[in-house]
């Protein structure tokens, strides 16, 4: 059989032109590229920028000055990265086992109250986060946790939307293989740590990236929150460096392009992880 033939009876789609041998294809998909990567490539420049080229607007820098980054050694920002980057390791590790937890018992569990339960759950994603922030603040306020490091993780520990992901994920896994859990005597807790929990290995990652997100580029809370500058958050520090007047661009840059690396990493290694579970869920 020709191979032609052998791929459209494999794919079942007949495709009678590629669109990726069409001269518009690169076009676009260089355009979108370029639109796309350009303020990270202008951060970066911009770092190697002296104050006054900045200013005047200069795209190219004339030399190659690294004011910024040594401006940044003078300032608490690596302190703010460090005690931020800890922060988050330990926010997502909560909202991984709280998360998934919940969502198994939502998934897999009978109990009473349990569909007052989710609606309670659910609400939250139809109410604006900036409308709750006064009654939050009253609550963590009266627990004595403000300007601690609790006071950064505990409010967004549970999240609506990781647990309602979670729960479809969990649903769609076939009730035969509990079945056979459950026939062999394992309890609940053991299906889920040893059948569930590694088949939700790729949407735990991206329940993972999106909570570590979430943690890593707050501002608002933590402006409301912290005061000490030994607990200041990576965003707080930032925004710091831009005061009403003559702000110190090259330092803000340079303070932008490191608090850039981090997620970088995490997402260059978990790419495959976050794509093979995107293609899963478009075959779903």
């Amino acid at each position: 059989m020709p191979k032609t033939n052998r791929n459209k009876q494999s794919t079942g789609i007949k495709v009678p032109y590629s669109i990726r041998k069409n001269p518009l294809w690169y076009i676009v998909t260089t355009s979108i590229v370029t639109i796309s990567l350009f303020p990270l490539f202008w951060t970066l420049i911009s770092t190697l920028k002296t104050k006054r080229e900045v200013a005047a607007g200069d795209f190219w820098p004339s030399g190659f000055s690294v004011e910024g980054f040594i401006g940044l050694t003078e300032t608490i920002f690596f302190n703010s990265l460090f005690i931020t980057f800890i922060g988050a390791l330990i926010s997502v590790s909560l909202c991984i086992i709280i998360n998934l937890l919940a969502a198994y018992a939502f998934a897999r569990m009978d109990f009473y109250g349990k569909k007052i339960l989710w609606i309670l759950i659910l609400l939250p994603m139809f109410v604006p986060g900036m409308t709750i922030l006064v009654p939050l603040y009253l609550v963590v306020s009266n627990m004595g946790i403000l300007d601690t490091l609790l006071v950064l993780i505990i409010p967004g520990v549970a999240q609506a939307i990781h647990i309602f992901f979670m729960r479809q994920f969990f649903l769609n896994i076939p009730n035969a293989l509990e079945e056979a859990a459950k026939l062999d005597g394992a309890n609940s807790f053991q299906i889920f740590i040893h059948l569930f929990l590694p088949l939700a290995s790729g949407p735990t990652v991206i329940v993972g990236i999106g909570a570590f997100m979430g943690y890593w580029n707050a501002y608002l809370w933590p402006a409301l929150v912290i005061d000490s500058d030994g607990l200041k958050q990576i965003m707080q520090v930032i925004q710091s460096f831009k005061p009403v007047r003559d702000p110190n661009w090259p330092l803000i840059m340079a303070a932008s392009m490191i608090a850039m690396v981090i997620p970088l990493i995490l997402y260059f290694i978990f790419q495959k992880r976050i794509v093979e579970n995107l293609k899963i869920s478009g075959l779903k």
